[in-house]
């Protein structure tokens, strides 16, 4: 029911205040969502204000890296918010990694210049600890089941600007690729798989594909669904975020 706040205000406002009844009901909706979503918070000064940190220059960069990357395919999918949690948990605490993913979040639509960004991250990280950069931001790409081939790009871009040769780029795909097929049996049950959630496989056709989703969308739709609305909701968000990303590996429009 949370992220469907904005518009029951929206429609309220419009049956009691025409359309500026209705802008006013929207943004009100819009701006409770964020505060129980934990995009904005409530203070003593201001009723509602963005959260404002101070972090060092290498995690001002480290954000700006990771933001360019994980929006590279155009979508933000969980598995990809946890990897990046998981891996600031493990650099800076639960206290830090919880304001930098925040943070991330509420600035992960700014542009950033990648060379330069990616240059001052050379200069700020010895060799090992570039390469471990690397390591993280090509797993992260991983997070939704495949690379796109912009992904696969920016990669390869901020490999060379960050000071590592073709070869040594190479070697840690290859390490990967490595590690990953040999896991792939043992973790294979709990893989993510969209096909799955759409109740079909990869074998169907792109026809199937939509016509599963279509037929998804119907029985968990929030307004049609018998289910209860927070699990309506979150089945309706698997449901889109399934079909989003094999949209992206096939190339559907």
């Amino acid at each position: 029911m949370r992220n469907y706040i904005k518009w029951v205000l929206m429609i309220l406002g419009l049956s009691r205040g025409g359309f500026l009844g209705g802008i006013i009901g929207f943004t009100v909706g819009y701006i409770i969502e964020e505060v129980l979503n934990g995009n904005l918070e409530i203070s003593n000064n201001e009723v509602f204000k963005k959260t404002d940190y101070k972090y060092t220059e290498y995690q001002e960069n480290l954000l700006a890296i990771i933001s360019e990357v994980v929006k590279a395919d155009g979508y933000i999918n969980k598995a990809e918010i946890y990897f990046i949690k998981k891996y600031l948990l493990n650099q800076f605490g639960s206290i830090y990694s919880n304001m930098m993913l925040k943070t991330l979040k509420l600035t992960v639509d700014i542009d950033h210049d990648i060379d330069e960004v990616t240059r001052k991250l050379r200069n700020l990280l010895d060799k090992s600890k570039r390469i471990n950069l690397v390591v993280f931001l090509y797993e992260l790409t991983l997070q939704n089941g495949s690379i796109s081939n912009k992904e696969k790009s920016l990669l390869e871009r901020i490999a060379k600007v960050i000071g590592l040769t073709e070869i040594e780029y190479e070697k840690i795909i290859h390490k990967k690729r490595k590690q990953n097929k040999s896991t792939s049996s043992r973790t294979k049950t709990f893989a993510y798989n969209p096909y799955k959630v759409l109740q079909t496989t990869e074998n169907a056709s792109d026809i199937e594909v939509k016509k599963a989703y279509r037929k998804m969308v119907l029985k968990y739709h929030p307004d049609k669904s018998s289910a209860q609305d927070e699990i309506a909701n979150e089945k309706f968000n698997a449901i889109s975020e399934a079909y989003h990303i094999i949209k992206q590996r096939r190339n559907i429009k």
